[in-house]
């Protein structure tokens, strides 16, 4: 029991240690970006916990990365969307049949053996997360003027501040 409570620790430990910017894993942690039109994309970036502006940076940083992976030099927010959410896991503890021990009894003339299932807990744990969604419009050359509009570099010159 004391060896199944270490690794499902180990492997909690092992998924919150992942680095929060990556491409987004089965999980959906991370960015993923789908092309709704010609120079027209969805951006999503999905974070464990409630921070807002790191999910919104990390959103902006995979923008410029496929804005100039595209060959454009800026981008335009056209819309954005945040949501935080809460996933709740449960605690139960079950009868397992895969194990089990042994148990013996001793009274003044004999012994008796049994077998006993062992108790197993199940995963508790409740995960809250963020969730940035932008579209964006990437474009070239001279950029227009605008408190939405974004040039490819500088974003990602200052990510790495």
């Amino acid at each position: 029991m004391k060896l199944l409570l270490a690794v499902l620790l180990l492997s909690l430990t092992a998924c919150s240690s992942a680095p929060d910017y990556r491409s987004a894993s089965a999980a959906g942690y991370g960015y993923s970006d789908t092309e709704l039109g010609p120079n027209y994309h969805r951006v999503q970036f999905k974070l464990r916990g409630k921070n807002k502006a790191k999910a919104m940076d990390y959103a902006l940083q995979r923008a410029a990365e496929l804005t100039l992976s595209q060959g454009y030099d800026w981008f335009d927010l056209v819309e954005k969307e945040t949501l935080v959410d809460r996933k709740t896991y449960e605690v139960t503890t079950r009868l397992s049949t895969a194990s089990h021990h042994r148990q013996t009894s001793c009274g003044l003339l004999s012994c008796s053996s049994y077998y006993q299932p062992d108790m197993m807990p199940e995963l508790d744990t409740t995960t809250d997360y963020t969730e940035v969604r932008i579209d964006i419009r990437l474009g070239k050359g001279v950029s227009p003027q605008g408190t939405s509009i974004f040039q490819a570099t500088e974003v990602l010159n200052k990510m790495k501040q």
